[in-house]
């Protein structure tokens, strides 16, 4: 729109051609949110780096483990009243794999519409009994790397822990 002051904070605006933000003659603040451009959106906490969406050709923008969208956002951005994601999770979710790089106290909000469920394993948009299988066919296993994700803490070793996390969490979701 000409001559607006848009506003975005905690967003993601990602592959979208031929350029993510049009800026004719409007003044946009951009805060905490994922652009794609040539350089790093002016202003703070943005970044341009790939969100790392589960499908995006079929629509599903909810963003996969290692997205640097994770606990990106700012907390203080979030409306008031709003305490869920599109998907139903909280809107303030930790992953504790994750190191914090938004604003605010934890857990951070995570930019875009969808916030990361760690113990959605299987990016399926719910935590069911695939989640429990792939912990299952993890358990016990420690070392390198994310044991297929099942590592939900991060500690090296598919445990207790991991499954308290994921019963914790038992059917949030619900694409």
């Amino acid at each position: 729109n000409y001559f607006s002051n848009p506003t975005l904070a905690n967003g993601i605006v990602w592959d979208n051609s031929p350029d993510q933000i049009v800026n004719d003659s409007s003044n946009p603040t951009v805060t905490y949110s994922g652009i794609q451009s040539q350089d790093v959106w002016p202003g703070t906490g943005n970044i341009n780096a790939d969100p790392l969406f589960v499908d995006a050709p079929a629509g599903n923008l909810r963003i996969r483990r290692g997205s640097p969208c994770i606990d990106a956002g700012n907390n203080d951005a979030v409306p008031t009243g709003i305490t869920t994601d599109l998907n139903g999770w909280s809107r303030f979710i930790d992953d504790p794999c994750t190191t914090d790089t938004g604003s605010g106290t934890g857990p951070i909000a995570d930019m875009g519409a969808y916030e990361f469920m760690p113990a959605d394993i299987d990016y399926s948009g719910t935590v069911n009994f695939a989640d429990i299988s792939i912990v299952a066919a993890h358990w016990q296993q420690s070392g390198g790397g994310d044991l297929a994700g099942a590592d939900l803490n991060c500690d090296g070793v598919v445990d207790l822990a991991d499954l308290a996390f994921l019963a914790e969490n038992w059917l949030a979701g619900g694409l």
